[in-house]
């Protein structure tokens, strides 16, 4: 099946690449200079290892063979005691990939996903022989006179001039003329060649070349093996008569007799003959060098000079927020003008640096796949695992601490959840346990789910822990719903194992998991059943940096709810209230939403009756304070609805007494009487000085979807 890259790998794929083929050509300068040292072939093997993953995320898996050939050939040389004549051969083949791979990002960069051809990648294997070989292949070999008196005197022997003509597209030329002349040589003896045999078989040519050739077979015999192999564009076969073969013999005795500077590969590049024509070949080839060089797509930026770019640009924006309550003061409406055109810039800006924090959670999630099978391993399990929604994207910051509180979970399912393949064959279950990570966004917020299909929660066994711990009585526990006894297995020192091992840790795990989601401004959550399997939920926010919220007052204290989570905001009218099983509910087009009063759920309402209990110690009525208090934070008809959701099933319709304006929030930490409370995402500084809470909405929705099912399952019970 055809890999079908997304723009995301491909961008990766660009900017990883690049870096790479500097690495590779870099290091294959190093080798060169100092052949003797051999880290350089550590180094490139490291590299092509790297590229071979990279183009095949990309779908290029010719080239990913391509590269693992290479990989191959690094590793073999790599602890050998190479000759210098080796190193240089090496070097060469180098070079050639170097410019292969340059092509194919180049093309990469242009929009063309194409591969290479695979017959180019399984010829090039051949070329390695010539690399592997304890000893140096030369094909062409030179015969003297008096050899050629004998081959004169077999009547089956003919003599050839065979002229080649390969390919301008030709990637590597020395390994297609060592597969021509391997053929060649399997069929009869190539004695000379123009080039001279030494620059040819260094792949120092043009694309035309001539080599003398003896053989008992025929022209179309010869004809026939050349077909064979690709990139050939011309061939002429001459047979040539005993003089002629004769003249072409002593003037090749004589050029190796003379020894002189037709010998030397560089004086010979250089020739009167081809001097215009190399000078135009160097041109060529330093255009295009100075032309993949100046072209920088793409640098890399330390982490943390990110993190402080979004640090400052937070402060920006608290000042922005300052700047544009001046102006709603002075009402200068020139100056708002051109404040509203900047504020524009600011959101495209704040976008920007929104988008270069986050990574896809595929990067990290892979990774799993080995610590699974490590652990599986270990515990003597057989575990089919899966990932769901890797390409999710979330802010790096986030994933990066996510990593530790999710090893944690996978660790715990395999350990706790999953069977041994000889208990789960006794429960009518297949050997093999799944365990399936499955990533999901909604709305603010990142969900990743932990399913595996082991023996479940034993909640039975849960309330007689309890009961020995010493935490409830027996009739305290019997009491305890599901969802409170999860609570007490993510508390510290709670477990159910006997004694602690490497792998099980020692009763911690799920109390530091839930410590670190907390601190996240995200939760935790355990769905179970005996025999089953068991799914945590892990639910953190999508980005805790800048966001655009809806500002809101209850009780006389300013909050917000980020804009993405809110679905409609309505005028709260009493003749929507519905009532089922005693809760609250608001009629909308014929659906029943549940309500939330917010100056309740955050306990605002039993502060203001405390504070007016102490500062009206002489009213005579009370119960007319508690009607006031009543009409205020209860059914007034002045109340604001705010409809959010969390998907397309679960509702709810937060109650507030006035609703403001919007604006974009730096989210600061909470730490205070509230740190536990989860339903706060954190603080922020308003334009004016002022403190404003961020509601965590989806955190209240899930937690109300939890308290509902767990009602209908005792119901149900």
């Amino acid at each position: 099946m055809i890999k079908i890259a997304s723009n995301d790998d491909i961008k990766l794929f660009i900017s990883e690449a690049e870096d790479l083929i500097q690495k590779v050509e870099l290091e294959i300068l190093n080798l060169e200079e100092e052949p003797s040292n051999l880290q350089p072939i550590q180094e490139l093997y490291f590299a092509f290892h790297t590229l071979k993953g990279l183009t095949a995320m990309v779908g290029l898996e010719n080239v990913s063979e391509f590269c693992h050939n290479f990989e191959n050939l690094l590793d073999k040389s790599k602890n050998k005691d190479l000759s210098e004549s080796k190193i240089k051969q090496i070097i060469e083949l180098m070079f050639d990939s170097l410019d292969v791979l340059r092509s194919v990002l180049k093309n990469v960069k242009k929009g063309d996903m194409k591969d290479i051809d695979p017959n180019i990648v399984s010829e090039l294997k051949g070329g390695f022989d010539e690399v592997e070989s304890e000893y140096d292949i030369t094909f062409i070999k030179r015969i003297t006179l008096s050899e050629l008196k004998e081959y004169f005197g077999d009547k089956s022997k003919t003599f050839y001039k065979i002229s080649i003509k390969i390919q301008s597209t030709c990637v590597f030329k020395k390994v297609r003329l060592f597969i021509i002349f391997r053929a060649l040589n399997d069929i009869g003896k190539l004695v000379w060649s123009k080039p001279k045999p030494e620059l040819l078989e260094a792949g120092e040519i043009d694309l035309d070349f001539d080599i003398y050739f003896i053989t008992e077979k025929s022209t179309d015999d010869i004809s026939n093996v050349l077909d064979e192999i690709l990139e050939i564009e011309n061939k002429v076969i001459k047979e040539l008569s005993k003089d002629e073969f004769k003249e072409i013999i002593e003037d090749a005795n004589a050029q190796v007799k003379t020894k002189g500077p037709s010998f030397d590969v560089k004086s010979t590049m250089l020739t009167k003959s081809g001097s215009e024509k190399d000078l135009d070949k160097i041109s060529k080839m330093i255009n295009e060098f100075a032309e993949d060089t100046t072209k920088i797509t793409s640098i890399k930026v330390d982490i943390q000079t990110l993190e402080k770019l979004m640090d400052y640009f937070g402060e920006v924006i608290i000042l922005k927020n300052q700047l544009n309550q001046m102006l709603l003061d002075s009402q200068d409406r020139s100056i708002s003008r051109v404040f509203d055109n900047m504020d524009k810039l600011f959101l495209e800006i704040q976008e920007m640096i929104f988008n270069l924090k986050l990574v896809r959670v595929e990067t990290t999630f892979r990774r799993y796949k080995r610590l699974v099978r490590d652990v599986a391993k270990e515990t003597g399990k057989s575990i089919n695992f899966s990932l769901e929604g890797t390409d999710v994207e979330m802010d790096r910051k986030i994933l990066e601490q996510l990593n530790s509180p999710l090893i944690h979970v996978i660790r715990n399912a395999i350990y706790h959840g999953i069977e041994h393949p000889e208990i789960r064959a006794e429960k009518g279950k297949p050997k093999s346990g799944k365990l399936k990570v499955k990533t999901f966004r909604r709305s603010g917020s990142v969900y990743i789910e932990v399913i595996d299909d082991g023996r479940g929660i034993d909640y039975e066994s849960i309330r007689q822990k309890v009961v020995d711990k010493g935490l409830y009585t027996m009739e305290e526990a019997e009491d305890l719903t599901k969802q409170e006894l999860n609570k007490v297995i993510l508390t510290p020192g709670f477990s159910t194992l006997a004694s602690a091992d490497m792998i099980s840790g020692r009763g911690m795990g799920l109390a530091i998991v839930t410590e670190k989601i907390r601190e996240l401004g995200g939760s935790l959550t355990i769905s179970s059943k005996k025999n089953a399997g068991t799914k945590f939920t892990l639910t953190v926010p999508f980005s805790r940096a800048i966001l655009k919220a809806q500002l809101f007052k209850v009780g006389g204290e300013l909050y917000a709810i980020p804009i993405e989570n809110i679905t409609q905001i309505y005028f709260f009218n009493r003749e929507n209230l519905d009532y089922v099983k005693g809760e609250e509910y608001y009629r909308l087009n014929e659906n029943l939403v549940p309500i939330v009063r917010l100056n309740q759920y955050l306990d605002v309402l039993r502060e203001d009756r405390d504070v007016l209990n102490t500062l009206t110690p002489m009213v005579e009525n009370k119960k007319d304070v508690d009607m006031s208090i009543s009409d205020e934070y209860g059914n007034s008809k002045d109340k604001i609805g705010i409809l959010c959701s969390n998907d397309n099933i679960n509702s709810t319709l937060f109650v507030v007494d006035e609703i403001l304006h919007q604006m974009d929030v730096v989210i600061k930490p909470f730490r205070s009487k509230f740190s536990e409370f989860t339903e706060i995402m954190g603080v922020s500084i308003t334009g004016d000085g002022s403190i404003c809470i961020i509601i965590d909405a989806m955190n209240i929705i899930s937690k109300m979807v939890d308290e509902r099912k767990e009602l209908q399952a005792i119901e149900v019970a």
